[in-house]
């Protein structure tokens, strides 16, 4: 197995650029006492060729030439390519940390290329070009579904186990993979060393091999560490913040503590993340475990939103679902609430499942919707329900800002007033209530701008002439002075 750039990588994705002269003499000079020939055809071929002479050459012992990188513009298109609405948030904050690379592993069934590298105090991030005939054949809607690997990651000879991916299509045999994960717990220093091995590659077929790429790579610089080490009693249970790790791409908050092993309240409770300006920052539970003989619990909160001029967080803990829900035939439905004025009522509505949802993964034998609608039946065009503000609690609204309806899907923007997360969940409503939703595996709603609290969602084109109703879930009334709220102080040293 050689590392190297393959010529239709290089033809399909290289710039020129016009400094590039002395960096291809360096090569040849290399390659000559390398002995290695170059044969030169013309300019782009020699390109080619001595690209992967130093590449090769400065990458056999897993160091990137940063000069090398910057002259050959074959890095950070993997990146580029997503947009929001296949990766889920605006990826302008990342392209900019991400270190190229460009080292290609093949075999016969498979050419895999490591085009760029992330690493931070908190995040890894990992993107790659895979080119097979395994992948010939996708037909479903889910970029995401395109294609996955099975792979083992070291950074440092420390495993990381759990790992998200994104992924998009780029032909029919050609796939772009972005790979991502938390390691807050590492504390790494400055220069680290990776190490990915790619066991399989999973398209419309499976194959199994060995694709290997061992590199070095400096972190991300400004990140810091506060030591917190402060203890909460949630519900007569012991919360211990340990610490919290600040980088230029995401926050973590490190948690432990003890929790009851037959009514847990800490263990698999999710958070809502609240800064000093009463703005909800987007967040997940990253990681959690508990120990089930003593009841011993670690893991890991991480912020997604920029908190570098942020005095303090605060997090409500959310017992269990923050929607409101009904009950249909066994199963829990979410209660929505609609556009449309006046008097109200809830209704129940429901149909068979198509056989589209049901092949992007939808199981139950009905598709449920326990609305909260007016009476009056109230509906609007698309130009009448922009700006239109749905209030969805006590303090959160949500406000259609946009509608957009392109060739093949419909877009629509919303500004989010609060603390209100559920926007994926999003369904209209023609006249006739017949529904119109993200499909089932969809990416959902995804983050435009975290200052203004703008959120987008893509679905399937809708017929301009109708009319809508818009609705999304209803959550419960917020407590903003529960008692069980942690204040977290963001500006200690450490």
């Amino acid at each position: 197995m050689n590392y190297k750039m393959s010529e239709k990588y290089i033809r399909d994705n290289i710039e020129i650029p016009n400094k590039l002269d002395d960096y291809i003499l360096k090569g040849i000079e290399r390659g000559r006492e390398e002995k290695i020939f170059v044969k030169k055809r013309n300019r782009l071929n020699t390109v080619v060729k001595v690209s992967s002479i130093l590449i090769v050459g400065t990458l056999g012992l897993g160091i990137i030439n940063p000069e090398i990188v910057r002259a050959i513009p074959i890095i950070g298109r993997v990146l580029d390519g997503f947009e929001s609405s296949n990766f889920g948030t605006p990826v302008d904050k990342y392209v900019k940390y991400a270190e190229g690379v460009g080292i290609v592993s093949e075999n016969k069934k498979a050419t895999v290329t490591l085009n760029e590298v992330i690493v931070d105090e908190n995040i890894c991030m990992f993107g790659f070009t895979i080119e097979s005939d395994a992948l010939k054949g996708y037909e479903g809607k889910n970029s995401g579904d395109f294609i996955n690997i099975d792979q083992e990651i070291t950074i440092d000879g420390k495993s990381i186990d759990t790992i998200g991916h994104r992924a998009r299509k780029i032909d029919d045999r050609t796939g772009a993979l972005v790979l991502t994960a938390n390691i807050a717990e590492l504390k790494l220093k400055g220069n680290v060393k990776v190490d990915i091995k790619i066991n399989s590659i999973n398209g419309t077929k499976k194959v199994r091999g060995n694709w290997e790429f061992n590199i070095e790579t400096n972190k991300v610089k400004g990140s810091n560490r506060i030591n917190i080490n402060q203890n909460y009693d949630i519900k007569g249970n012991n919360l211990i913040i340990d610490e919290i790790v600040t980088s230029p791409l995401s926050t973590t908050v490190m948690l432990s503590g003890v929790d009851d092993i037959e009514n847990p309240t800490i263990f698999g409770s999710d958070y809502k993340v609240i800064d000093d300006n009463n703005n909800l920052l987007k967040s997940s539970v990253v990681s959690m475990s508990m120990d089930n003989t003593t009841g011993e619990i670690s893991g890991k909160l991480e912020i997604f939103n920029d908190t570098s001029n942020t005095r303090y967080i605060q997090l409500i803990p959310n017992w269990g679902r923050d929607v409101i829900e009904k009950e249909v035939e066994g199963i829990y439905v979410n209660l929505l609430t609609t556009t449309g004025s006046g008097e109200r009522e809830e209704v129940l509505i429901s149909r068979e499942p198509t056989k589209e949802e049901k092949k992007n993964g939808y199981a139950l034998s009905k598709v449920y919707y326990y609305i909260n609608m007016d009476k009056e039946r109230e509906f609007l065009s698309l130009e009448e329900l922009k700006d239109y503000e749905i209030q969805v609690n006590n303090t959160d609204k949500v406000k259609i800002k946009d509608i957009e309806v392109g060739k093949n899907n419909t877009k629509i923007t919303m500004k989010v007033y609060g603390n209100y997360d559920h926007l994926s969940q999003l369904v209209l409503f023609d006249e006739d209530m017949n529904d119109v939703a993200a499909w089932e595996g969809h990416i959902g709603a995804v983050l435009e701008d975290e200052k203004e609290g703008i959120y987008s969602i893509t679905f399937d084109k809708i017929d301009t002439s109708k009319k809508y109703k818009i609705a999304i879930p209803m959550t419960k009334d917020i407590d903003l002075n529960s008692k069980d709220k942690i204040r977290i102080n963001l500006e200690q040293n450490n």
